[in-house]
């Protein structure tokens, strides 16, 4: 059996920006606190892959040179936040 593949994602960020996210090269994303907090940091914690040391809470928890926080956090195959 064949899983269907995912080939566009599109962000629409406060309704006016999108963004476009490769799905080629994008294992997860994370838009709630509670993902991020229950999923993505306990994983990044663990030191897994090369993502060791990446502090994923403080990351989704830091303004952006904007002053916002980000919207989103994107998880890469390489580990490391996108």
């Amino acid at each position: 059996m064949s899983r269907p593949k995912i080939t566009k994602i599109t962000l629409e960020i406060d309704g006016k920006d999108t963004v476009e996210i490769d799905p080629n090269n994008t294992d997860a994303l994370f838009f709630t606190d509670q993902a991020v907090k229950d999923i993505l940091a306990p994983f990044y914690a663990t030191g897994a892959g090369s993502g060791k040391g990446v502090d994923a809470l403080s990351t989704w928890t830091t303004p952006t040179t904007t002053g916002d926080l980000p919207p989103y956090l994107r998880k890469i195959p390489d580990c490391y936040l996108g």
